[in-house]
């Protein structure tokens, strides 16, 4: 990791709103290399610091941040979910296995299943949805 990677990594944790702001969009300038990073900056336990990475991770929209962002959506803060589920969106294809496999280990969990059901209505109504996986309420014919 190059030290101007690491230097606004480290800043996205500083307390000044406007100081994480710029690094954030240095982050997402600099796009996929910045992602492995901000993952792990999602697991910071300070809020603002998640929200960040969170946002970044959303902007960027490298495939390799589907598990980490399918995880935000069971944050305990509601804007890291909702920043979760608009980076999942970002992805459209690559954000269903772990979107699928999360539902499956965890679907008691109220948190994902809502988010995972944002994530999915809206893939359905940008047509990004394959047709195999469009909900299919038709009537039923005797």
């Amino acid at each position: 990791m190059s030290d101007s990677l690491s230097t606004l990594l480290r800043t996205l944790t500083d307390k000044d709103g406007l100081t994480r702001k710029r690094a954030r969009d240095e982050l997402v300038e600099l796009g996929t290399p910045a992602t492995l990073g901000l993952m792990e900056l999602l697991k910071d336990k300070r809020t603002h610091v998640r929200w960040e990475a969170a946002k970044a991770l959303s902007e960027i929209g490298d495939p390799r941040s589907a598990p980490a962002l399918v995880t935000a959506l069971e944050d305990n803060d509601p804007g890291i979910r909702w920043m979760g589920a608009e980076g999942l969106v970002k992805i459209e294809m690559a954000a269903l296995p772990p979107l699928f496999e999360a539902l499956v280990e965890h679907g008691g969990s109220i948190r994902l299943r809502e988010g995972a059901d944002h994530v999915l209505k809206v893939l359905a109504k940008n047509e990004k949805l394959p047709p195999s996986a469009e909900p299919s309420c038709k009537p039923c014919t005797a």
